[in-house]
């Protein structure tokens, strides 16, 4: 918890989801049993504790003071509910070694070290293929030169008042920020900060991106290892009530792929299951098919069953036509075809209930899913049989650097479609992602749009994008 001095620039971040019963009461929940009451009037202040805004901003935006918005603050504080910003990103440079430091209490053990300064989720990643091209060319036109063929780039991918941004952060300054107010390039807003002109874009370490990208992942191994071991003991513990094979919802991204490793660490069998929605990429469904081949190899096959859903695209393709848009307060995508597939699925496999199920979800992805508990207990699930279930995390506080810092220490096997330019492996029309996925969508596989011309996605525009994407764990 926080023990720093009242000051007007606490930046407040909720971790824990802010419910209403029907009661009218509030509570916040960071887990099962593990809670707080909300008086009423809180918690519209908590709200706005998204880690956007200082204690002074939301006193101003609420008109309110800004002690009283310092006390909600005090009332609530606490490392699974609310903290301040800086206690939640991992992310900080050294500025002797010219090394990312991704550790929560890094500058506590070295005061030397600067936090990057991100904003929520903190979430940042390795730039690769089409996205790096791409930011590396805005970059080079900015400076009027080429950057040296290491420069590392790594972004922060989030969401602040209904629009999707990127963070760019190179030589550890956040150096750009993108504003993606519209569907198509042109509609982007481009802005460099101050950072951008006091950073040496000439300055070069190993001359090799990947070897440069390792060197920082080396510096990590450590942390990383701790952090994994964290990991593999939360699934060690979930499965050993023995309550039968436990089941692992596997998109084939990146987080389902870690998480697949991690049992495998742990030495725990599981079954597998990839469900499609018919409007899944190519690239997608082909990863799909080289993964079970790779899980059939002598380290994988005693541990791990994959069972492939394939997508209904004649029934996708109807109920656009019918519906006639995409949204996100409307994902009829999701209970009209994925969720009959996937349960339909899960029946034939566990016809007496799923005792134990695995997701890849990620606090640091969005601040929907910073609110999931990192093990919740569910009940009622619809389409499924005795569906009382324990449902775990297992990467749940992994943030992007750790994920792809696993990927390439041990050499798993990564979907094609992060080098294309997506950073989730999802649909090729899915409205709820940063819209730079559905301009390269567009731009990949213009086949799969002329299908679509009749249909509209709805949710770009600041007006009516949600400021949390309407999902639910399930």
């Amino acid at each position: 918890m926080d023990t720093s001095p009242p000051t007007s620039d606490l930046t407040p971040i909720l971790l824990s989801k802010l419910k209403r019963y029907d009661s009218g009461r509030h509570a916040l929940i960071a887990g099962e049993g593990t809670l707080k009451h909300v008086a009423p009037e809180d918690a519209p202040v908590l709200r706005e504790m998204r880690g956007f805004r200082t204690t002074a901003e939301i006193a101003a935006a609420l008109g309110t003071t800004e002690e009283s918005v310092r006390e909600t603050y005090e009332r609530y504080a606490g490392d699974q509910f609310l903290v301040p910003l800086h206690r939640w990103n991992k992310l900080h440079w050294n500025q002797r070694e010219h090394l990312y430091v991704n550790e929560l209490d890094a500058a506590l053990r070295d005061p030397s070290l600067v936090q990057v300064p991100l904003s929520p989720p903190c979430d940042p990643w390795f730039c690769t293929g089409v996205e790096r091209d791409w930011l590396r060319g805005l970059i080079e036109r900015r400076l009027g030169r080429a950057l040296p063929p290491d420069t590392l780039l790594l972004a922060n991918n989030g969401l602040s008042d209904g629009v999707f941004f990127w963070e760019v952060v190179a030589h550890g300054r956040v150096v750009m920020r993108i504003d993606f107010t519209g569907e198509r390039e042109e509609e982007w807003t481009i802005g460099y900060t101050s950072a951008f002109e006091e950073v040496d874009w000439s300055f070069s370490v190993t001359g090799d991106e990947t070897e440069e990208r390792d060197r920082h992942i080396r510096a990590n191994a450590a942390a990383l290892d701790r952090l994994a071991l964290d990991s593999v003991m939360l699934i060690e513990e979930i499965c050993s009530r023995d309550l039968g094979l436990p089941l692992l919802y596997f998109s084939g991204g990146k987080e389902s792929i870690v998480t697949m490793h991690l049992f495998k660490r742990a030495g725990v069998k599981a079954q597998l299951l990839f469900a499609g929605v018919g409007m899944d990429f190519p690239e997608d469904e082909a990863f799909i098919e080289q993964l079970a081949g790779f899980l059939r190899g002598p380290e994988y096959r005693d541990l791990f069953q994959l069972h492939i859903e394939p997508g209904d695209q004649a029934l996708a393709r109807q109920l656009l036509e019918t519906e006639g848009k995409l949204e996100p307060s409307n994902m009829w995508c999701r209970s009209k075809l994925k969720y009959p597939i996937r349960n339909g699925a899960v029946e034939r496999l566990y016809p007496d209930g799923v005792p134990i199920a695995f997701e890849g979800s990620r606090w640091y992805e969005n601040d929907f899913r910073r609110s999931h508990p990192r093990v919740n207990f569910v009940t009622g699930i619809e389409g499924y049989r005795n569906s009382q279930q324990i449902w775990a995390h297992a990467v749940a506080d992994w943030n992007g650097f750790d994920i792809w810092s696993y990927i390439h220490t041990y050499d798993l096997p990564v979907n094609p479609l992060y080098g294309l330019g997506y950073q989730r492996t999802t649909c090729w029309s899915c409205p709820l992602v940063n819209p730079f996925h559905i301009d390269q969508s567009r731009r990949q596989h213009p086949e799969l749009w002329s299908t679509i011309d009749g249909s509209r996605l709805v949710g770009f525009e600041r007006a009516e994008l949600p400021l949390l994407p309407t999902e639910t764990p399930f």
